[in-house]
């Protein structure tokens, strides 16, 4: 089940954050469907994990991650969307 959380104004959100289990979920709002690139990163910028780029569909979506191997604390989620680029 997704958990409660709230998407800020930018419209993206990861939760739990910092992480202090192996899973972490994403989401983001769409207002039209949009191809769509997701990675984590640590607070130094390291690439810890990226998904393969996918189209995803208008209004909420929602991602499960497994950050098995990763040590618990605070990372930051970007996602890319056809030219525009946020990080939280």
């Amino acid at each position: 089940k997704t958990p409660e959380y709230f998407i800020p104004e930018n419209g993206v959100a990861l939760y739990p954050n910092p992480s202090k289990s192996h899973e972490v979920f994403v989401s983001f709002d769409l207002l039209e469907s949009k191809y769509v690139t997701v990675g984590i990163y640590s607070l130094t910028g390291k690439n810890m994990f990226q998904l393969s780029p996918s189209v995803y569909p208008p209004g909420e979506n929602t991602l499960f991650i497994s950050t098995e191997g990763l040590a618990s604390g605070i990372y930051l989620v970007r996602i890319s969307m056809e030219g525009e680029i946020f990080t939280e």
